[in-house]
Formats: C-alpha cells, sequence, structure tokens
C-alpha cells in the first residue's frame, strides 16, 4: 500500500484522522469558494462532507458494530454520492445547452463614439421585431454570462 501511515497499530486513530484532514480541507475549501457559481461550491462540499462520512463509516469495524449497518452506510454514501454527481452533471449539460435570454440582435459598439447611435438603434430593432436586442453596454455586471450569450445567441 502506498499510504503513509503515520500512526500504527491503530485503526480507529488512523480513520479519525483522515476524517479530521478531509473535514479541515472541506472547510477550507468551502470557505475559498474555488468554482464560480455557487451551486457548484455547495456540491463540492455536500461531496466533501459524503466522503467524510464514507471515511467515518469505515471506523466501524469494530467488534461492537455490525458489519451489516456499516455497509448499508457506505452503500447508501456512496449511492448519494454517484446520484449528486450524476445531477450535477445533468444540471450543467442544461446550464449549456439553454437558450436564456433569447436576444434578437446583438449590438456592440465603441464606448465612446458610437452609444447614442446604438442605444437608438436598439430602440428601433426592439419596436420593429418585438424581441429584445442585445446591447454589451447594458451588461457589464457578469462577462462570464456576456461569452454565454455571444456564444450561443
Amino acid at each position: 500500500c502506498l499510504v503513509p501511515v503515520v500512526i500504527r497499530d491503530q485503526g480507529l486513530a488512523q480513520v479519525l484522522a483522515a476524517g479530521t484532514v478531509l473535514s479541515i480541507f472541506a472547510q477550507v475549501q468551502q470557505h475559498l469558494l474555488p468554482w464560480r457559481p455557487y451551486s457548484t461550491n455547495l456540491i463540492d462540499g455536500v461531496l466533501s462532507t459524503l466522503l467524510t462520512v464514507m471515511v467515518f463509516s469505515g471506523a466501524g469495524f469494530s467488534k461492537s458494530t455490525s458489519a451489516s449497518f456499516v455497509m448499508v452506510l457506505g452503500t447508501l454514501c456512496a449511492a448519494a454520492m454517484l446520484a449528486l454527481a450524476v445531477g450535477a452533471i445533468g444540471f450543467s449539460v442544461y446550464r449549456y445547452c439553454r437558450v436564456h435570454p433569447y436576444y434578437a440582435d446583438f449590438i456592440c459598439h465603441h464606448k465612446a463614439d458610437a452609444a447614442g447611435q446604438a442605444r437608438l438603434m436598439k430602440m428601433m430593432l426592439d419596436k420593429k421585431h418585438k424581441q429584445n436586442t442585445f446591447i454589451d453596454a447594458d451588461h457589464l455586471t457578469d462577462l462570464d454570462k456576456l461569452f454565454d450569450i455571444v456564444r450561443s445567441r
């Protein structure tokens, strides 16, 4: 086995130490928010917590705990992690493929020289098409969404 063992001959202490390290890492990671969408950070935290529960369920293999209880707990954690991972992938595919909001036209302009003309053109196109027209100056708060709008609309 390639896992370095710090505490020898103490199985319960090894499992508790590994669970503590995983818990600390999960808390630090949740505090730093490494992913841009909040939902991804939430899913990451839940998966880390379920992994820690699985590690602690392995500590239950002692003479006082029944093996069937530990097996059921481990199976439930593994099923929950799998369901969460499949749900997260499905949600990501859905968010990637959906077209929302939809814009009929896209206007990009030089901010200093053509702001008035671009705004007038937007108003005229909105009136003519009865659909929304995208103008880049209106959506400068989240540039990640700007790339998605340009990509698919």
